[in-house]
């Protein structure tokens, strides 16, 4: 039997163990691709969401507190005004109340 007389199951059983392999290299390749995103991920855009997400809130409640605090020093002013109608303070408070001006 000559030596180029290769059998068709001998070519086929290499044939499958180069496309094994060709299989397991793409397939480290595509695990090693994920993990690298998974980094940039965890280093890079989970951090800006963060500080954005941070600042969104902080942004939230400093606005939700000064709309307390408004109502709450217009409820005050306007007690002060009641107040300052009569009275020993009554140019003081008055005085203090143009300083404010509240609109």
């Amino acid at each position: 039997m000559p030596a180029s007389d290769v059998s068709l199951s001998d070519m086929h059983s290499e044939a499958s163990i180069d496309s094994e392999e060709e299989y397991l290299l793409a397939q480290q390749e595509w695990e090693e691709s994920l993990q690298q995103l998974q980094q940039l991920v965890g280093a890079l855009l989970l951090p800006y969401f963060g500080k954005w997400l941070g600042r969104q809130t902080s942004h939230w409640g400093t606005s939700a507190l000064r709309c307390y605090l408004r109502t709450r020093l217009y409820v005050q002013f306007d007690s002060v005004r009641k107040i300052s109608a009569s009275g020993p303070w009554k140019g003081f408070l008055r005085a203090a109340l143009k300083l404010v001006q509240l609109p």
